[in-house]
């Protein structure tokens, strides 16, 4: 690894891209009505998302063995498709990788890095790691792996939100630290966070297509050192998730319309908090009953019944991911106690007992059979 490759790890975080509200794209008297639902796997609820009211949406859960880390040994995959099925809206829940900077003893390497590969001492994927960007693009080139894919836009982050991010890097670097002050083998280099939003155009079965793709990277970089028989062994790493990855696929000629309702999607689209937290737990119960095997596969039916059944509430999502703060929304309450996140450049917001949602900055574009309802505070 390049040693400008290895110094990533300072406190300005190299922040390429971001803007999740596609207010551009929505013009004067913009609106977009979406429907928003709970993702159901085995009878529980696992997630949320919200859609265009046209779209059927679908998940999976994919258990142990299946690429998963053991810090993240469940991952849940939402599909919304439109009614003629030319446009896509896609979310992943966190997915976990490692890099090996150095793994040696007396000076000599016992493991070198190898990308793409199993590192069966960690239980996790080996990858360089990458900014944001670099991961959007990866994930758009395995969902069109024979297409020519080239990115034409990649909006900024402002600058006002870049202390938020830089506090962000600040809270993960210290809070590691207090993790492992018992333990003087343990050296935590530095902490990375990035995020970013790239557009793609490409062409589809003879017609032009756009995508867009969110995503995050959040990193750290440890160093562990002791004493053995044979001389000293150091174990230097990268731990780095993708925290989320969106997705929004659609007809050049649609995209405008789909990017809209993509905003609200993005925001209000994640796994519940039971689905996190179950995953949390069954990291812990893996470590502990099956690390000697080195291996994950075996335990598929052991993450699958350890997610199935969850009872979380509508309205279970205390625990948002890291962005939201980072925009101007404001929440609303559905009448059954679901919580939606409108951008702020919709002035007026609407909603039906189904759970349709519509969002409008017009005070004329008032939807039929629909009430009112009023942001909290």
């Amino acid at each position: 690894m390049k040693d400008e490759q290895i110094r990533f790890f300072r406190w300005v975080a190299i922040l390429l891209a971001m803007t999740l509200l596609p207010c551009s794209a929505l013009g004067e008297g913009g609106a977009v009505r979406t429907q928003v639902v709970t993702v159901q796997y085995d009878g529980g609820t696992v997630g949320r998302c919200a859609v265009p009211a046209d779209c059927r949406v679908q998940s999976t859960v994919s258990c142990c063995g299946n690429g998963q880390s053991l810090g993240y040994p469940v991952q849940l995959f939402i599909d919304a498709i439109s009614a003629d099925q030319r446009t896509r809206y896609s979310y992943c829940s966190t997915m976990g990788f490692i890099q090996v900077l150095d793994y040696s003893m007396n000076g000599t390497p016992i493991k070198v890095h190898q990308d793409g590969q199993w590192d069966y001492d960690t239980m996790t994927p080996m990858r360089t790691l990458t900014d944001a960007a670099g991961v959007a693009d990866r994930l758009i080139s395995d969902m069109f792996p024979n297409l020519q894919i080239a990115p034409i836009a990649q909006e900024p982050i402002p600058d006002d939100m870049q202390e938020q991010i830089r506090q962000h890097v600040q809270f993960m670097y210290d809070q590691m630290c207090s993790l492992t002050a018992y333990d003087n083998s343990i050296r935590v280099d530095d902490a990375y966070y990035d995020i970013a939003e790239r557009t793609y155009r490409f062409q589809l079965n003879g017609e032009a297509y756009c995508a867009t793709i969110t995503t995050a990277v959040e990193a750290m970089q440890m160093t562990m050192s002791a004493p053995s028989g044979f001389g000293p062994v150091n174990f230097s790493y990268i731990s780095w998730s993708v925290p989320f990855a969106y997705g929004v696929f659609a007809p050049e000629a649609e995209f405008d319309e789909a990017s809209a309702a993509y905003g609200m999607f993005v925001l209000n689209t994640s796994a519940s908090d039971s689905f996190v937290l179950n995953c949390q737990e069954l990291s812990n119960q893996i470590r502990e009953s099956v690390l000697s095997s080195r291996s994950l596969t075996g335990v598929e039916s052991y993450c699958h019944n350890s997610v199935s059944g969850l009872s979380d509430s509508d309205d279970d999502y205390s625990e948002e991911r890291f962005s939201d703060y980072l925009f101007d929304l404001n929440d609303y309450t559905l009448d059954g106690g679901a919580h939606v996140k409108v951008p702020t450049n919709y002035d007026y917001v609407y909603a039906d007992d189904a759970g349709n949602v519509y969002a409008t900055d017009s005070a004329s574009d008032v939807p039929a059979g629909m009430q009112r309802l009023e942001k909290n505070h």
